[in-house]
């Protein structure tokens, strides 16, 4: 019954204690464990890169745990695809599958493609834990209260974007150019303009009106030249790190300096304040044992529905 309200019985919270003493408790250990050797043959032949006997092993692990979420989505399709965790699931087994497989097949793939299966495997290994009380309450938390805000962070994504595309239009270079060969022209916001000292002061106190290099431009120089780099530099901004808009002055770029009070006031100070209460009032509603409960009875029930035989449930 997905619905927390039953679970402030004792009734219900004794049903799911037979339950897993009865036969979640065993089946459950039964799939951590093979999730376990899933987990550290995979880790450990991704980082010494030396030992195929592992990746099959993974291979074979990994193939048993995603049929049963192939099982999953047979059964209902429409439930299964509405719970992202199970998408999460998906990613944990088939990433690492595809990943040893290639590696057997064509030698070592890419670095990313190992770095994210290791990190989804990681983070559903610590998953596990949630059928202890102790940590399950703070992952009913976490997994509530992502799902309470969630609408509040997409008003915030299309904020960020709707900044971001401003800067975009406003810091960009208008000139081609090449990181690799120097090119000084009218343009203020070309690269080797901004690592550029224009001034230089004299020991007699004059001032000399020759360009100095200061050091030679990079992608990060200005990383309003690219928009994916933009939305990194905005996001910066959100956290405190102003050190994309270090290369301009705020007297001389009078409209990014109102861009930027304009972002910082009502982003960074409200938006982000407002997130933080939402926060509190959504972690009150979250940290109660009948969440952890909830949390508990939809395991039993993946169990009790996708791991066992007809003979074992009667």
């Amino acid at each position: 019954i997905d619905t927390n309200n039953f679970y402030k019985w004792w009734n219900f919270a004794a049903i799911i204690d037979f339950k897993w003493k009865t036969f979640g408790k065993t089946y459950y250990s039964l799939i951590w464990l093979f999730y376990t050797i899933f987990f550290l043959c995979f880790a450990v032949a991704s980082t010494l890169e030396q030992n195929n006997i592992l990746f099959i092993i993974s291979v074979i692990f990994g193939g048993i745990h995603l049929s049963f979420e192939i099982r999953q989505c047979y059964w209902d399709p429409k439930i299964y695809f509405n719970d992202l965790w199970n998408l999460f699931d998906v990613g944990a087994y088939l990433l690492p599958i595809i990943t040893s497989i290639l590696w057997l097949i064509y030698g070592k793939p890419s670095l990313w493609i190992i770095a994210f299966s290791n990190l989804l495997l990681n983070i559903k290994f610590l998953l596990f834990f949630r059928v202890f009380q102790s940590f399950g309450i703070y992952f009913a938390i976490m997994i509530g209260v992502g799902k309470k805000v969630f609408p509040f962070l997409v008003v915030l994504l299309f904020i960020l974007l709707g900044f971001t595309h401003a800067f975009y239009i406003l810091l960009r270079s208008t000139k081609n150019f090449s990181l690799d060969k120097p090119a000084f022209d009218d343009d203020e916001n070309n690269p080797w303009n901004l690592a550029t000292k224009y001034n230089s002061v004299n020991p007699d106190g004059t001032i000399t009106p020759t360009p100095t290099l200061i050091q030679s431009p990079d992608s990060n120089t200005n990383m309003f030249n690219w928009f994916p780099t933009s939305l990194l530099a905005v996001y910066l901004l959100l956290i405190g790190n102003s050190g994309a808009f270090s290369s301009w002055t705020y007297q001389d770029s009078h409209t990014m300096t109102i861009l930027l009070v304009l972002f910082t006031f009502f982003t960074v100070i409200y938006l982000m304040n407002l997130f933080i209460g939402l926060l509190n009032m959504a972690i009150e509603d979250y940290n109660k044992d009948e969440e952890f409960l909830l949390q508990k009875a939809k395991i039993i029930m993946e169990i009790e529905l996708f791991y066992m035989f007809s003979y074992q449930k009667n």
